[in-house]
This record gives structure tokens, sequence and C-alpha cells, in this order.
């Protein structure tokens, strides 16, 4: 590969919205009782595949030039999908639909490509195996995995690590649960997914919890529609900003 000098680059550019948003407001728009709208929704193939998932399973999802809006069926109202779910090489797609779907009154299989069929999945379908879902999967523990109708019922689950991915999913879990689901933390974990949690009351509750870790809490049965807004991580400018330094 040859890199040939040019001069000074001139112009503007949109910074892409932060993927953990987009893919949590597209999956609590879903759930929501109405219309949601999402603007700097993150155009990522792993993003899209989210968007896939949800409108394999009945949810009207349009996207314009300006914002992604997703009508809302309600908890309760996603339908069973014709053929198996496909998450492509969204890690995040398909660990957080594992917690959505393990309280669904239908059957559903869900995997994606030879990438995600690699990566271990145990580490969520333990606790919500906890929670009364039933799951199986390749060597339990990798895709294809198949979630069938289940009673969930509230645990309070202490995380190994620190991790979103885990954190949402349970939670996710916990809409359809009965009684409450708490979440210990044994240090906080991404923010985005918070503060996305809230943005759709859900109403996600940090309380304290012994040596130093953090404990959220849920106990809902419904979702209000809202505007969320994707916003970019610094991170995502970085190249820009380093060729504006060196330019």
């Amino acid at each position: 590969m040859q890199i040939q000098p040019c001069g000074p680059l001139r112009g503007e550019i949109t910074v892409p919205g932060d993927k953990s948003i987009s893919h949590r407001a597209v999956m609590l728009g879903a759930l929501a009782n109405g219309t949601t709208h999402i603007t700097g929704f993150l155009m990522g193939e792993d993003c899209l595949s989210t968007i896939d998932c949800f409108r394999k399973m009945g949810v009207e999802i349009n996207i314009t030039d300006d914002e992604v809006i997703v009508e809302g069926v309600g908890l309760h109202g996603l339908e069973a999908p014709s053929e198996a779910l496909y998450t492509g090489n969204s890690g995040t797609t398909t660990r957080l639909l594992c917690g959505i779907l393990a309280g669904q009154p239908f059957t559903v299989t869900m995997s994606g490509d030879p990438s995600i069929q690699k990566r271990p999945m145990g580490r969520v379908m333990k606790p919500l195996r906890e929670m009364g879902a039933s799951i199986e999967g390749k060597n339990d523990n990798f895709c294809p995995l198949t979630l069938f109708p289940s009673e969930l019922h509230g645990i309070e689950y202490r995380l190994p690590v620190a991790s979103a991915q885990l954190k949402s999913a349970i939670l996710l879990a916990g809409l359809y649960a009965e009684g409450q689901t708490a979440v210990i933390e044994p240090a906080p974990s991404a923010t985005t997914p918070s503060a996305c949690f809230a943005h759709s009351a859900l109403r996600l509750r940090p309380t304290a919890a012994p040596s130093r870790s953090t404990r959220r809490r849920i106990s809902m049965r419904s979702i209000l529609p809202f505007r969320a807004i994707s916003r970019p991580r610094r991170s995502s400018s970085l190249p820009v900003r380093s060729f504006r330094a060196v330019n």
C-alpha cells in the first residue's frame, strides 16, 4: 500500500452516534407503548442487525435522513418470527435479545455470522436460567441459541465482572419477571446503557451496595415512548482530530 501526500483537508463531518445507545434505544422503543424517535442513530451493521431482528418480530421501524422512528408494540406485543433471527456480528444484539426473548410466549432461534458463533454466551445464559428461562445453545455456550416460553421470576444477581451487556440482558428479562430484579455490579460499567434506560422511563434506580459496588433494580410492567439522542463518543472523532492535529 502506498500513501501519497495531499494538501490540507477542508470541510465538515458528522460524527456517528453512540453504538450502545443506538442498540438500546431501538430495543426499548420496540417494547414501548407508542412512537419513539431516535436521532443520531449509528447506521452500522451491528445496529442495523438489531433493527432487522425487531422488524422480523412485527415492529415497524422507519429510517429517515434525520431519525429512526420505532412504532412500539408494548412489552407483550412482539410476534413470533417466521424464521431464525440473524444478529450478524453483533454481540450486543445477541446477548441483549436473550433477555427480551426469554420472556416471550413463543419459541425463537437466534444466530449470527461465523464470528458470533464462536463467542461464548454462557455468561448471559446462566443468570437468565436462574430467572427460569429455558435456553439451549450449541455445547451449552454458543450460538445458535433457542429460547422457549418460560415464566420468569426476579432475582438479585451479582455480576462476576462489570459488564454493560450482561447487566442490560438481566434487566430486560426483569421486565417480564414476577417480582423485582436487581443487578449488583462490582464497579459501575458503561454509563450509556443506564442513561438510555432512564430516557425510556424505566426509572432504573441505582442504590448503594456493599464493597463500593452498585445495585440496579427494575420492577415495571410498561414502557413509555421517548425521544433518544445517540450522541457521539469522543473516541468516534479521534481519527479526524488526529489528522487535524498534524495537518
